[in-house]
């Protein structure tokens, strides 16, 4: 049986997805908008989905265009769901990483709550507005459909089914533990350094490469173009001596404050890492090197994410059309940390930060995810010991939230997948 706190929790939860038109859990998210997919740059076959808006000076004036964000709810998957937000990212196990890989994070999200039915009854609708979200990308449910039926069209829809050793898109009701959303974010490595000032830069001296020679050098270390030794397994390196409490959304910080960063994948010699719009339960900022601590599996968050459409054509052994449906990362605010650990050497607690004054999202958005809160005290359990994100319901007592707020009745339609 859980405990009180917990069921005020997930009633908290609920109230706050209800409220807010925006989680793609509820009808009016997609159903009452006006979208339409827009091409990535002239003439490009990818899409990213956009909507018409109101003019914000005057109703009679022609509507504002802008790129369509929604909130998704869940919790973080484990890495057999294909979570992926370390060094590596999700790149193949084959790929040596330098300054041109394109490194991207996919964060899997799963149905939170445990066998809580309000909860199931979210993430069925949430998948049901995934499906509206891609329809709409392609132009509507006919030509979805028509797509479907097209033998030289492989879809790749935004939610997955983890088969063990694979993800496929097929998907059935009932199934639920083993379904995935992947959220993939920008490419978490960046060679582009802000420009201060117009005054045209200077031209930087040609750089020699990295390549390995025979050396009278005994320790055979590869440098860096800023002289400072290429991290491989026989020369790591201390991460927290390039790690910095200066946590803005504008830092740039050096791969090896990533304690992962290590080992002959490795060949980064000008790349920086990135600082994602990523906050935990005080609106704090989590810099990279906690990603994997702060969003172990288990961790329930809220991501305000954007859609896209890839359509790669046939080329080598590929010979059918690709279209990759996918969630783009925007922000992800965590609600309430797991007790399960990942990890021993990256348990330890973020720490306390003053809020960014500036945010890369839609000010509402960034309004919206500044208020999500939801201030418990709740005993949490050991590592090893049963995950209190997963109660246990009393089958003498009835289901769901204990608010007695009212909530929004769910109307819960069966969802497919291809």
């Amino acid at each position: 049986m859980h405990s009180e706190p917990m069921s005020a929790f997930y009633s908290n939860l609920l109230t706050l997805i209800d409220e807010n038109p925006r989680f793609l859990a509820n009808s009016e998210c997609v159903q009452e908008k006006n979208l339409f997919p827009r091409a990535m740059n002239p003439n490009s076959p990818h899409r990213v989905l956009y909507e018409v808006v109101p003019n914000p000076d005057s109703p009679s004036l022609p509507g504002v265009e802008r790129e369509f964000i929604a909130y998704v709810v869940g919790q973080a998957g484990a890495y057999s769901d294909g979570h992926r937000v370390g060094a590596l990212g999700s790149v193949a196990d084959d790929v040596i990483i330098d300054d041109t890989t394109h490194v991207k994070l996919h964060f899997a999200t799963k149905a939170a709550g445990g066998c809580l039915p309000e909860l199931e009854n979210v993430w069925k609708d949430q998948c049901v507005g995934l499906q509206e979200v891609t329809a709409a990308l392609v132009g509507g449910w006919e030509k979805y459909s028509e797509l479907q039926c097209d033998p030289k069209i492989l879809l790749r829809p935004m939610l997955k089914f983890n088969m063990g050793t694979t993800f496929n898109s097929n998907t059935s009701q009932g199934r639920m533990r083993n379904e995935v959303i992947h959220i993939v974010s920008e490419d978490f490595y960046t060679t582009k350094f802000p420009v201060k000032g117009s005054v045209p830069a200077k031209t930087a001296a040609p750089a020699r490469s990295n390549r390995k020679r025979k050396s009278t050098n005994t320790e055979g270390t590869l440098t860096r173009n800023d002289g400072a030794p290429v991290v491989t397994q026989a020369a790591s390196t201390d991460a927290a001596a390039f790690q910095t409490e200066d946590i803005k959304l504008t830092s740039r910080y050096d791969p090896r404050c990533l304690p992962d960063h290590v080992g002959d994948r490795f060949a980064h010699t000008e790349a920086q890492v990135l600082q994602f719009d990523i906050r935990d339960e005080t609106n704090a900022l989590v810099p990279p090197w906690k990603y994997r601590a702060v969003l172990r599996p288990g961790t329930i968050f809220f991501a305000a994410v954007g859609f896209r459409l890839w359509e790669m054509s046939p080329r080598g052994n590929m010979t059918r059309t690709s279209l990759t449906f996918q969630l783009a990362l925007k922000t992800i605010k965590v609600l309430r940390q797991s007790d399960r650990a990942e990890d021993a050497s990256d348990l330890e607690p973020t720490p306390a930060t003053a809020p960014a004054q500036s945010s890369r999202v839609p000010d509402d958005v960034a309004k919206d995810f500044d208020a999500f809160c939801l201030e418990l005290e709740v005993a949490h359990s050991p590592p090893g010991e049963k995950d209190v994100h997963m109660p246990d319901v009393n089958p003498s007592e009835p289901s769901g939230s204990t608010s007695t707020k009212a909530k929004k009745k769910r109307l819960t339609y069966s969802y497919f997948m291809l």
